[in-house]
């Protein structure tokens, strides 16, 4: 078989032949999901299924792709081929003649066939008293059946019936209905939550085929199974005894698992599995031993979707040397696709067709100069100076990342922030600066420099001044608005954007245009909405660089065509421009390995190397990639994120658990537990804000993305007190019991002995002794339940001369135990309800009212909600670290 599905010698072909040789069968075909919205059959569709076949012919176990819309291709190439494997089929089953003595079904309607003559077909339904005979030239085709009988009232006339509303489905879904039955592989999917698009499996069920203008259910239309992991739910509305066309794969934290295929002992056999891959750490760390399994165990081919910037990494894994997996780079820049601009019958997506229409031409990028704002010098010290000065202590490295992600923040900055905004940026510039000077890190001269840049980055965070940005930025949507009569999309940097919309939506207002089509979003809800949005064709206007990861993302996806950059240049066009700048030279490195990896894996399937465009090179220092380092905020800020997550690790052969650091925007983290059975897991209201969803999801590491929006809550300790005292009917018995250590040092006190002296007296008890604050939250802390260890309630007693037995000290650990038990059980569902009382906030006062209001309101804790920066790899840390 060649790569066109026909059998003849091996031929060396050209990729642009090769695209244009697919035939228009499937044109008007296509499918709708909630999620991903409408999902067409593209001439990638079937370049991608092709190139697979031809792959596993050469012996390879798969082929990994890269090309716009991604995440629906990878759904569309498999049902593209389970409709070609049921319409191609040239053996038995489906829709037939019926025979004597078997159980059949027409259309909905399941009955016995008795008897089958020249004449005649007698059948019976379940409470038919006698059997019911119709005319063969009259009697319908038949499936065979699986399931009960359909109890008949009426005999003939309701086997008609049902006979009349299977002719009634559409053409193509009844050409397929047609087919099931016959002994076709089936083909799997694995799903796993992704940045751009998310379609979970359990929604994949309830998707729609699209054709001949009706739009009819996939459960109506073809075999689908879902693998649950508690149990199997067929998506399939006839009572046909079908094996599935297609199996879905379940997930767990998020990650499609590809065991459940490999593992299905239902006789099922699979033709290939089409997973997507959102980045390459979840995709070596979760992904791969699935995929080994299936293509080394069970001899499954695989086919793996993705981003160019996934791709160029994912290749690069060591991991992925043993497996014989090709590499192909659809890509729009360097003419693998160069077919696509001529004149032919090619069939693209819209995010495709995006992506061809900017290829042509850069992101159009406006320059502001810095000018009197002093950014350029701000940003001139901290790469001088901070960033390549080592810090002393772990307090100035937070420090040092603070001023680095301020920094960021105030070159993004496109209006003039509210007054509280700007006290509580300047407050913490001054506490970062005083961290970093009081650790003497720096020379005399290097903290001069530093205080200047300070004093310049917080009078930026000004709410009566005019920055450079802004009138540069209100020109261009004022164009798009007016003069060119487009929708703007205006990508702020800020997670409260409401204020953001209603500032801009004034500015916009006052020079007298609608606002109507303006629209103002964060980075991260850029790509996820504008990967499932219908109207791509409006104009982008990014107000600042952010990381490159990011930026690469945005700008090369093809989730718009029309992007704009406004950026600062300083003297030397530094500063924004020239983190852009490295950035496309980056990508074309990038470009430049796919498009080896590309050409040398379609040799291996027989197509001549694509001719590719000269005269794009950009120029590189000294030729080399690596000599062009990232020196953007957002890079040092992942670099000081890895010094510190390297402290919580631990040291070879010390226990712990295994664990995944999850960073957050404010500078923080939490590593979560990976190890089965006690996954550590956050709380996302992602949806939830964007209005996709009601309820928040839990999500385990892998499951996080970019950008993901959790909650930090906290409850307050007294109201935990008094809700597990009022559900729990032994729970004051039991804090009385665990707090009987508290009655010695209270009698010290009434005899006149100072915290002092208690603290001293306990400690000089104590074998391993404690710090002597520890011992004094003992002594100040009213809501202190017990100390932990038996030995530090021993020293307690025995220093205030009240001698304990082992069985007393063992019924005040046993109790405290239950107490911290009840409060754990009354902490989450108070957690919960925290959250569930936020989200009716948001949506009754906004955003910003809800997060501002929640004290105010309610009395149960408090909310932050924090967004996911990055997600690190797995380590070891001490289980106290961990959230399990």
């Amino acid at each position: 078989m060649n790569g066109f599905g026909e059998s003849c010698p091996r031929e060396t072909i050209d990729v642009t032949s090769f695209l244009r040789s697919f035939p228009r069968d499937f044109d008007g075909v296509g499918l709708t999901f909630k999620g991903l919205g409408k999902v067409g059959i593209t001439t990638l569709t079937h370049a991608n299924l092709s190139l697979l076949r031809r792959a596993v012919e050469g012996g390879h176990d798969g082929v990994i792709v890269s090309c716009p819309d991604f995440v629906r291709e990878s759904v569309a190439t498999a049902f593209l081929a389970s409709f070609k494997n049921l319409i191609e089929f040239k053996g038995g089953g489906g829709l037939r003649e019926p025979v004597s003595g078997e159980r059949v079904a027409v259309g909905r309607c399941v009955v016995d066939v008795v008897d089958v003559d020249e004449e005649m077909v007698r059948f019976d339904g379940l409470g038919i008293n006698h059997r019911v005979g119709l005319r063969r030239d009259k009697f319908p085709l038949v499936h065979s059946a699986s399931g009960e009988l359909t109890r008949l009232k009426k005999g003939s006339k309701e086997l008609r019936q049902a006979a009349e509303e299977y002719d009634a489905v559409a053409p193509f879904a009844r050409a397929l209905l047609d087919r099931c039955g016959s002994a076709v592989p089936a083909v799997g999917i694995v799903s796993s939550s992704c940045q751009y698009l998310d379609e979970p499996p359990t929604r994949i069920l309830n998707g729609s085929l699209v054709s001949d203008g009706h739009e009819t259910p996939l459960s109506d239309a073809l075999p689908l199974t879902y693998l649950s992991p508690e149990k199997e739910r067929n998506g399939f509305d006839w009572p046909f005894d079908v094996t599935p066309s297609i199996l879905l794969a379940p997930r767990s934290n998020g990650v499609g698992d590809a065991f459940s295929l490999a593992n299905c002992d239902d006789g099922t056999i699979l033709d290939f599995v089409s997973i997507n891959i959102p980045d390459s750490d979840v995709f070596e760390s979760e992904m791969l031993p699935g995929i080994r399994f299936l293509v080394k165990r069970q001899h499954v081919p695989v086919i793996g979707f993705c981003d160019r910037w996934t791709l160029d990494k994912v290749s690069g894994l060591q991991a992925l040397e043993k497996y014989n997996f090709l590499i192909v780079d659809w890509d729009w820049d360097w003419g693998c696709c160069e077919a696509i601009r001529g004149q032919g019958p090619l069939v693209l997506s819209a995010t495709q067709r995006n992506r061809l229409e900017g290829s042509s031409r850069e992101a159009k990028l406006h320059v502001v100069p810095s000018g009197d704002s002093g950014l350029s010098r701000v940003a001139s010290v901290f790469e001088g100076v901070l960033r390549r000065t080592e810090m002393i202590n772990s307090e100035a490295l937070v420090a040092k990342q603070h001023l680095f992600r301020y920094l960021a923040s105030a070159l993004r900055l496109t209006m003039r922030p509210d007054e509280n905004y700007c006290f509580e940026r300047s407050e913490s510039i001054k506490g970062s600066l005083n961290a970093i000077l009081k650790s003497s890190s720096l020379t005399e001269e290097e903290c001069g420099d530093l205080q200047e840049a300070c004093r310049i980055l917080a009078s930026v965070f000004n709410p009566t001044r005019h920055l450079p940005k802004e009138d540069e930025i209100l020109k261009i949507v004022s164009g798009r608005l007016g003069e060119f009569g487009q929708s703007v999309t205006l990508v702020v940097d800020t997670d409260r954007t409401e204020r953001a919309f209603e500032y801009w939506r004034k500015r916009v207002s006052d020079e007298g245009l609608p606002t109507d089509r303006l629209h103002v979003v964060n980075v991260y809800g850029f790509i996820a909405e504008k990967g499932s949005s219908k109207d791509k064709g409006d104009s982008v206007v990014f107000c600042g660089w952010y990381d490159r990861g990011t930026m690469d993302r945005a700008i090369h996806s093809g989730i718009s065509s029309d992007v704009s950059l406004v950026l600062y240049a300083g003297e030397d066009h530094d500063l924004e421009v020239g983190w852009y700048n490295d950035a496309r030279i980056r990508w074309q490195a990038s470009s430049e390995r796919c498009a080896k990896k590309t050409d040398e894996s379609l040799s291996a399937l027989g197509f001549s190397p694509p001719l590719r465009p000269k005269g794009k090179c950009l120029k590189r220092p000294s030729g080399k990639e690596c000599e062009i380092r990232d020196t953007s905020p957002a890079a040092t800020v992942v670099e000081i994120d890895k010094k510190l997550l390297e402290s919580d690790i631990e040291s070879a052969g010390e226990d712990g658990v295994r664990a995944r650091p999850v960073l957050f925007d404010d500078g923080s983290h939490v590593w979560l537990s990976t190890d089965k059975g006690h996954r550590g897991k956050l709380t996302v209201i992602t949806a939830c804000l964007a209005g996709l969803s009601c309820e928040p999801v839990k999500k385990g590491a892998s499951a996080l993305l970019q950008g993901d929006v959790v909650t930090r809550t906290k409850a307050d300790r007294s109201y935990i007190w008094e809700a597990s005292a009022s559900v729990d009917d032994g729970h004051q018995a039991d804090l009385e019991t665990a707090q009987r250590w508290k009655a010695p040092i209270k009698r010290a006190q009434e005899r006149g002995m100072t915290d002092a002296e208690i603290i001293s007296r306990i400690r000089s008890y104590q074998k391993n002794r404690v710090q002597p604050q520890t011992v004094r939250t003992w002594i100040t802390d009213a809501g202190k339940i017990c100390p932990r260890k038996k030995e530090h309630i021993r020293s307690i007693f025995v220093a205030m001369g009240e001698p304990v037995d082992g069985p007393v000290l063992d019924e005040i650990l046993e109790a405290a135990e239950r107490v911290r038990g009840s409060h754990r059980k009354t902490s989450r569902l108070v957690k919960k309800e925290i959250v569930n009382l936020f989200l009716d906030d948001v949506a009754a006062f906004g955003l910003d009212d809800a997060l501002e209001g929640f004290d105010r309101r309610h009395s149960l804790g408090t909310v932050e909600l924090l967004r996911v920066m990055s997600i690190g790899e797995e380590a070891r840390v001490s289980e106290n670290a961990a959230v399990i």
